[in-house]
């Protein structure tokens, strides 16, 4: 890729704030949900815009819930107050995404399940579950939820984490991108770690769900939060967040049952979450922190050919990499793409920041229009 630009590809029409944190002393068990990450977007049944978000004390906090707010307005305006979609008492839930299907949103959340209480506070086994609920209004009301995976039951101390958007695809199935690691990372016992990613796909409009994954199992590499979007002949691409300062890929050409090894694409990423989106004229947009480490230069970039190739990443939030007092560090990440009825690309992500016994976590959102 070329080097940072300043909006090339993309114009900004608008930006602004979804939440804002709240000023207190995090970190000792404040459980208002002041502290705010891992957001996603989605267009509801009745033409709005829902920004759904991970909310707790601190990160993977126990009691975290999922919050939303909505806008019918492009973002000039949202809801009074934010509200709670999710929220399992004595569980902390992270992660949210989205898939339309037949003129309802349904709604994936992961559940950190097994948290033991200790002497210096809450600690998790590691067991990372998904669990769906049905919406069919703006997304205010839902479901009972239902439990997809049961690794906690099983006693596997997998991670089973979604992150990015699902699909329909052209033959009505529904896929949700999922990567899976056990607990620990890097392993005490190489021998004993398991990773890959894949989709759970449904062809029963999501009754039922089943794991399409690849093993890949290296001690060295972890794959993570993938993200996927349907190609012109029916395949899948899927890009990956990795430790190796690059971004990964993967396809499928059987709509997510199998997938092909992982390769490297070259693009410079952070340890962090990407997302992929596509535009009604065809073209791929992507979304990531344009650094080898540090979760800055959170950029857009544009396909034409489907990922051959991509325009010089144009820069929509960054924070500063210089180096920090002890116990403070801010990044720009947790990044999600949506497309909404206009052909607008929804932007949203978290802005955090670590400030002494402090956690400070804001949801933005950029409203961008890809250049012809």
């Amino acid at each position: 890729m070329q080097s940072h630009s300043t909006h090339r590809a993309v114009e900004v029409v608008a930006r602004g704030t979804v939440f804002d944190h709240i000023g207190v002393n995090l970190m000792k068990g404040d459980e208002t949900y002041p502290f705010a990450i891992a957001p996603n977007a989605v267009v509801t049944p009745r033409g709005g815009v829902l920004v759904a978000w991970t909310a707790g004390a601190y990160e993977v906090s126990p009691n975290a819930v999922i919050m939303g707010r909505e806008t019918y307005d492009g973002g000039k305006t949202w809801t009074y107050e934010p509200f709670v979609i999710a929220d399992r008492p004595d569980h902390g839930l992270i992660n949210v995404a989205f898939i339309h299907a037949r003129q309802r949103m349904l709604i994936f959340y992961n559940d950190y399940l097994g948290r033991v209480k200790a002497s210096h506070g809450w600690f998790i086994d590691g067991t990372e579950d998904v669990w769906l609920a049905e919406s069919h209004d703006t997304g205010y009301y839902w479901s009972d939820p239902r439990q997809l995976t049961d690794f906690h039951q099983k006693r596997q101390p997998y991670m089973l984490q979604i992150r990015e958007n699902g699909l329909r695809l052209a033959g009505g199935e529904l896929v949700l991108p999922v990567g899976y690691h056990t607990r620990h990372f890097p392993p005490a016992r190489p021998d004993e770690f398991r990773n890959g990613f894949g989709v759970l796909r449904s062809e029963d409009d999501g009754k039922t769900w089943r794991r399409c994954l690849l093993e890949t199992n290296d001690p060295n590499r972890l794959f993570d939060e993938p993200a996927i979007a349907q190609c012109a002949d029916g395949s899948l691409l899927m890009y990956l967040r990795t430790n190796t300062g690059t971004m990964w890929q993967s396809r499928s050409h059987d709509g997510g049952r199998t997938w092909a090894q992982p390769a490297d694409t070259g693009i410079v990423a952070a340890p962090a979450s990407v997302a992929l989106a596509k535009l009604p004229d065809g073209r791929f947009v992507l979304a990531w922190n344009d650094h080898p480490a540090k979760r800055t230069f959170l950029s857009v970039a544009v396909s034409s050919d489907e990922g051959k190739t991509w325009t010089g990443p144009d820069v929509i939030d960054m924070v500063c990499i210089q180096p920090m007092p002890p116990m403070q560090h801010e990044q720009a990440a947790n990044v999600a793409l949506m497309v909404d009825d206009e052909g607008l690309v929804w932007m949203v992500w978290a802005h955090i920041a670590w400030y002494g016994e402090g956690a400070y976590g804001s949801i933005k959102y950029a409203r961008l229009k890809v250049r012809d």
